[in-house]
């Protein structure tokens, strides 16, 4: 995938070859116009996967329905008709299909195919480092990157795209307990290697909870599972039901108090009609990142300190 660069072509360095930084490659080709230098800097082999769809694990699912999973803004469907054309669920329907929480191991695969395609039809290149960037500086023409390969690299414009990085277990002691006691929800091998029997400790109550979960459920465990969690909240499910018809613009306007004032009444408006309050949340996705980026700064900290753990 990698081609040659001209010197003349402005570069956008993305750091991070996940699932976030090969979609960012993957829309700046398909916009590009003129010749573009886009260099994604990735230490793993295998691209458009990161900690969240490396699994292989059939029981770990998306959280979203198929046909929301387009990499592809200009073709919703193109997710689903991947999947079809790769006799994923063959039992299903394209209507079922559409609906359907498919295995994630899906996903990373259905990246690397568009991102090859995009590369072949876009003007600009796609050049990828098997490196890590140890130290990043601005530059008067954008900034300067440093790899861990011994090169540097001069970009007019970087990406971050590093995901979710491991954090240590908020408990005293915990330093003291050995590998195969401690183990990290991600390291899906560890974690079917807990004995079958073993007491286990998850702590926090999200999506990786989850995930921990249905493996060890997968592996017929029967001891304990206990789960910690500062708020004890648990990931909601979905529901299906018409989709909410409001028009969500006049949000962008709002302090981030007068939003959720808004969305509390229009979700309990939407259940006043016969709609799942969920279809709310569904209406509002498409804005999200420009309800994120016009809240002010205090705003935004007040959302990570308050409002993110239900969101």
């Amino acid at each position: 995938m990698n081609q040659s660069r001209d010197p003349g072509d402005a570069v956008i360095a993305i750091i991070g070859g996940g699932a976030s930084g090969v979609l960012v490659a993957l829309q700046l080709l398909h916009q590009a116009t003129t010749p573009l230098q886009i260099v994604l800097i990735e230490p793993h082999p295998v691209l458009g996967e990161g900690v969240a769809y490396s699994t292989a694990r059939p029981e770990h699912l998306l959280n979203v329905p198929a046909a929301r999973m387009s990499a592809l803004v200009d073709a919703p469907q193109d997710f689903v008709a991947y999947l079809r054309e790769h006799a994923c669920c063959p039992e299903l329907d394209d209507a079922q299909l559409a609906q359907h929480f498919v295995g994630r191991r899906h996903y990373a695969p259905y990246l690397r195919e568009r991102l090859q395609a995009a590369v072949a039809a876009s003007p600009a290149s796609l050049h990828v480092r098997s490196a890590r960037v140890q130290r990043l500086q601005p530059t008067a023409q954008g900034a300067q990157l440093q790899l861990d390969d011994g090169h540097t690299l001069q970009a007019d414009a970087v990406v971050l795209a590093v995901g979710n990085a491991l954090r240590p277990l908020p408990v005293r002691g915990a330093a003291g307990l050995s590998p195969t006691q401690r183990v990290e929800a991600w390291d899906t091998e560890a974690v079917v290697a807990l004995p079958p029997e073993a007491a286990v400790c998850i702590v926090g109550s999200g999506l990786s909870m989850a995930d921990t979960v249905v493996t060890l459920a997968a592996q017929a465990h029967r001891g304990a599972v206990h789960v910690v969690s500062r708020h004890g909240l648990l990931p909601l499910p979905h529901a299906h039901g018409s989709s909410a018809d409001f028009d969500p613009q006049p949000l962008l306007a709002l302090s981030l108090r007068a939003r959720l004032r808004r969305l509390r009444q229009l979700a309990r408006d939407a259940q006043a009609q016969g709609r799942p309050w969920q279809s709310v949340m569904e209406r509002i996705r498409p804005l999200s990142q420009a309800l994120w980026q016009t809240l002010s700064v205090g705003d935004q900290r007040r959302f990570l300190r308050h409002v993110v753990r239900y969101w």
